[in-house]
């Protein structure tokens, strides 16, 4: 899992993190609220969580977007 962009925007990077093995986000500071790019490699379905293991990860994910500041542009990527 990565994040790429040009060497030009690391002057406008605030902060980025490893959330978990399958979540990491990194936020700019541009022009206007902050802009936030969280990269998500979601569970297969051959998992052996099964379905509700997906189901888990999906209601995750929904909260820790939501729970961002409603100032903050938020981008969220992934397979």
């Amino acid at each position: 899992m990565a994040i790429f962009y040009k060497k030009t925007l690391e002057k406008c990077r605030i902060e980025y993190k490893q959330i978990d093995s399958r979540q990491m986000y990194i936020t700019f500071n541009m022009k206007g609220p902050p802009f936030k790019i969280t990269n998500i490699y979601a569970p297969q379905s051959e998992i052996k969580g099964g379905p509700q293991e997906r189901i888990d990860f999906y209601q995750k994910i929904t909260q820790y977007i939501n729970e961002d500041e409603d100032r903050i542009r938020h981008l969220a990527v992934g397979d």
